[in-house]
């Protein structure tokens, strides 16, 4: 039988920063993991926090974290600055097995790796700070945050639509090319440049997760409690 597996989705909407993008990929990236048939875990405002990320992470059906943050070379952060993934601090089991990207200044830098280290099958991130323009009144023809917003969310997208995670990054720095022609010659295209060339990919490039995992389910059963409860919420085949 085929159970659907968890995307578990950190992102932090209290701060002034970081807040629009988590807007921005609850509305973009969530409903396409939904839509896909990922089982979808978000942990925003006051929740986004480490004690609640334990737990889901380490959720066996969970196969993929992202989330918007601010980060440190080993240090990615929720709510009030809440240390949600740190180097040294934190369970490989929470890793193991799990495809990442978080949208932050620095974790791919050492972060990134180490979460490989610990069995996670690939982590995507940006080695230094991420740099953005903000919607410039002077273009209106072009809104700049989404230009960003729509160039990093190419990763979670590419992965849930069943890329690997070297398609994923292919496909990635393809969309931050793009949106920097559309703004040639300005400082938006600056950093859409810089972000693109400080992104990292460590890991399997081979990496892939699926929206279900495949269970083999033995009949009959030895406890009639379970099997009426199978039979209870299964569908009658003659």
């Amino acid at each position: 039988m085929r159970i659907p597996t968890r995307a578990l989705f950190c992102e932090n909407s209290t701060d002034s920063v970081t807040g629009p993008f988590a807007q921005y990929r609850i509305a973009n990236v969530h409903a396409a993991f939904q839509a896909r048939g990922f089982r979808v875990v978000v942990l925003t405002g006051t929740d986004d926090v480490r004690a609640n990320f334990i737990p889901a992470a380490r959720n066996n059906l969970t196969v993929y974290l992202g989330g918007i943050g601010h980060g440190a070379y080993t240090l990615y952060t929720g709510h009030g600055g809440n240390h949600i993934l740190e180097v040294g601090q934190y369970d490989p089991a929470e890793v193991a097995g799990k495809s990442i990207h978080f949208l932050s200044c620095q974790t791919g830098a050492q972060l990134g790796p180490d979460t490989v280290a610990k069995g996670a099958r690939s982590y995507a991130g940006y080695t230094e700070n991420l740099i953005l323009v903000w919607d410039d009144a002077n273009t209106p023809n072009v809104n700049e945050f989404r230009l960003f917003a729509q160039a990093d969310s190419t990763w979670d997208l590419q992965m849930c639509a069943g890329a690997t995670a070297q398609q994923a990054f292919d496909a990635t720095v393809q969309a931050f090319n793009a949106a920097a022609a559309q703004v040639p010659n300005t400082a938006a295209a600056t950093y859409l440049i810089w972000d693109r060339d400080h992104l990292r990919l460590s890991g399997d490039p081979a990496a892939r997760i699926l929206p279900y995992r495949l269970v083999r389910v033995r009949v009959p059963f030895e406890s009639p409690v379970l099997e009426e409860a199978v039979a209870a919420v299964g569908e009658p085949v003659e």
